[in-house]
């Protein structure tokens, strides 16, 4: 947001001269003298007081001159004049509840805007104003398209579970008149599909709408056609049917179509008149897979995306340059972090690349290479999976990831949230769960392989300390609040209790247990270790006499999988949070257990997804829950009243919380790729 003070500062190093300067984040966090302590009396006041980061850069377009680079991010649309790199990118943030999507005209100055409360608002790029809005979808507007003159808008809903129907709702794209504003046609799929890609043929006439499964354990496709002048609705050609989750590309010519499937090992070139194919190539060995493609404006090149998952110290994205005709694989660049969208300018001479992190970099086809990095659009990441703080100071470490469905994170970021400053990121390949010590002098970290890491609080820039751990694929790791030395792991099958000695060798102190672990934690009298088992509900471990008390609810039909868990100051409590384990769009509830019976105290159903994360206040007067539907509830912890409901994360999944030791300060992290600051002003 223009005119605002900058929350985070950055350092970044360009391959070329270029200088570009960086958006400023968002902002202001206030000092915590300024608040007050959030107790249940106040608690309906809780506001966001601030938040850092730009968020996430989901895609771009440049607009029909090429003078502005328009990225899309989740905080709003952000416009780069490429005619002064130094210049600060401006914003335009949706005055309708958030933006999910967007589309440039193809000749005027203007954008089309989809935004979360189901309109489309339309913008004037040069003045940065609002001149104009329709009443679109039921649902946030996920896709926009124009055709080549701009006469025509598509735009699609839909993706959104209705859990008492028991189906998706608005999945439907709609065609509209862009002279007078008007619905031309509804156009559904007979299987129930949602609308997963827009995109209008050259001829200017043929609307192609890509159809795919919204919640599925078998993903399937389907792209079909619609002319808007004749009515005319179709199924695609059989060839378009081979793959269960594809990506519909056509060339601008409209002579060549490719087929990228999603995440897939294999790249298709047909001819859209005869059918037949042009090219192929599979690739089965390297780890890649195939998310998007794209030709160059002439057709003779195509440029491919693929993406390796968990693959430590080796690049994660990678953009391939075909001379198909040639069968020849021209160019290859990695990339340290998956790719979001490619792009060329108007005159094809240039291809912009969005990673993940919301780096913009440039590919210039006249010097066959990567022109400059160093613009960047995000300040610490991608998706904000975890966020802890540090027991003493202002500081929180925060976990991202670079695809919301991905386990493991890629990077560590930590941010001194008192004044917005970003300390360090730090790059930790498939790391699974981070702890700080009860001192708050060391981070712990685990990782998908055996291994747990230690890192100096006092030197983030430092090496870590590293040790091999009996247990694969680790999903959490947590640490006793009374004896530093008590670390806690693990995974989907199992879980070890060590000793950390003060030069860093480990002792196995329990037996290894068969039942999962997917989040575990520590009473604070450190006489019970908790966890989240999934299927089998939360489990209390007597660290004492070495015993286990499960819940009664172990044995019984229970379609609950605990995923999250707290315990409560006075050591009486716990509460977990899960997900349903059927259906689509499963939704999820907050559960409160008594200690060390197990007793089911109350079960809350009022997130309409799964539950992300539960903490207490700590004062233990109040318990707040997150969720992937974006809110975050506050209740009390004694009669489980909702005291407020927050929203800030603009509809997108919250995916972690906490207190700070104070009460002053609730923070979350988010798939929007931002932490939100929330409190009580005196």
């Amino acid at each position: 947001m223009r005119g605002r003070k900058s929350l985070i500062s950055l350092v970044f190093i360009f391959i070329t001269a270029l200088t570009v300067k960086i958006p400023a984040a968002v902002g202001n966090p206030p000092q915590q003298s300024n608040l007050q302590v959030i107790t249940p009396e106040n608690a309906d006041r809780l506001a966001q007081i601030g938040h850092l980061g730009n968020g996430r850069a989901v895609s771009a377009q440049f607009t029909a001159d090429g003078e502005t680079l328009v990225v899309l991010g989740t905080l709003g649309i952000w416009l780069y004049d490429q005619n002064d790199p130094a210049a600060s990118p401006r914003l335009l943030e949706s005055t309708h509840s958030g933006v999910h999507s967007m589309a440039v005209h193809p000749i005027e100055n203007t954008l089309a805007m989809g935004n979360r409360d189901g309109t489309i608002s339309f913008w004037d790029i040069e003045s940065g104003t609002e001149f104009s809005t329709i009443e679109a979808h039921q649902t946030p507007v996920r896709l926009l398209a124009y055709n080549a003159d701009g006469t025509r808008l598509a735009s699609a809903g839909g993706g959104v579970f209705d859990q008492e129907q028991g189906i998706t709702v608005d999945d439907v794209a709609k065609l509209w008149d862009m002279a007078d504003s008007r619905e031309i046609a509804t156009l559904t799929n007979e299987d129930g599909l949602s609308p997963k890609q827009l995109i209008f043929l050259p001829d200017n006439s043929t609307l192609v709408i890509n159809f795919a499964t919204f919640c599925s354990d078998a993903p399937f496709s389907r792209t079909e056609f619609f002319d808007p002048q004749t009515g005319l609705h179709t199924k695609s050609p059989n060839w378009q049917d081979m793959f269960d989750n594809q990506l519909f590309v056509v060339s601008h010519d409209g002579t060549r179509v490719t087929i990228a499937a999603d995440y897939y090992t294999g790249l298709w070139v047909w001819d859209t008149t005869s059918q037949a194919i042009l090219f192929e190539y599979t690739d089965d060995e390297s780890g890649f897979y195939y998310i998007n493609a794209l030709f160059s404006l002439d057709a003779t090149r195509l440029i491919a995306i693929r993406e390796r998952f968990y693959e430590p110290n080796r690049g994660f994205g990678q953009l391939e340059i075909w001379d198909y005709a040639n069968n020849q694989r021209v160019d290859v660049v990695e990339f340290s972090e998956p790719i979001n969208n490619a792009l060329f300018n108007p005159d094809g001479s240039i291809l912009a690349v969005i990673t993940s992190t919301g780096s913009i970099h440039y590919y210039n086809f006249n010097l066959g290479h990567l022109q400059n990095t160093g613009m960047s659009h995000h300040d610490f990441g991608g998706f904000s999976a975890k966020v802890i703080l540090h027991p003493n100071e202002p500081i929180i470490a925060v976990m991202e990831k670079q695809r919301a469905w991905h386990e493991y994170g890629i990077n560590i970021a930590f941010v001194d949230y008192s004044t917005g400053s970003l300390l360090t990121t730090r790059r930790a390949n498939q790391v699974a769960d981070i702890a700080i010590t009860p001192d708050g002098s060391q981070l712990i970290y685990s990782d998908k392989s055996k291994n747990i890491s230690f890192l100096n609080m006092q030197d983030l820039n430092g090496e870590p300390v590293t040790i091999e751990i009996d247990l694969q694929d680790i999903l959490s790791v947590a640490v006793n609040p009374t004896n530093a030395h008590q670390v806690a792991i693990g995974n989907s099958n199992s879980w070890r209790l060590g000793f950390i000695e003060d030069d860093f060798s480990y002792t196995l102190i329990s037996q290894p247990s068969d039942n999962p672990a997917y989040a575990i934690t520590f009473s604070p009298d450190g006489q019970w270790m908790a966890y989240a088992s999934g299927y089998n509900g939360p489990i209390l471990y007597d660290l004492a006499d070495s015993y286990t008390i499960e819940s009664p609810l172990k044995d019984s039909v229970y379609n609950l999988s605990t995923e999250s868990i707290a315990f409560s100051p006075n050591n009486a409590t716990i509460a977990t949070g899960g997900k349903y384990a059927y259906g689509c769009g499963r939704s999820g509830n907050v559960q409160v257990w008594s200690v060390p019976g197990l007793e089911l105290l109350a079960t809350l159903e009022d997130h309409t997804e799964e539950v992300t994360a539960v903490v207490f206040s700590p004062n233990g007067s109040l318990l707040a829950s997150s969720s992937e539907d974006g809110t975050i509830q506050i209740r009390r912890s004694d009669t489980y009243e909702i005291l407020a409901v927050l929203e800030g994360h603009l509809g997108y999944g919250v995916n972690s919380i906490a207190f700070t030791p104070d009460g002053r300060l609730l923070i979350s992290a988010g798939d929007d790729g931002t932490i939100r600051l929330w409190g009580i002003s005196e």
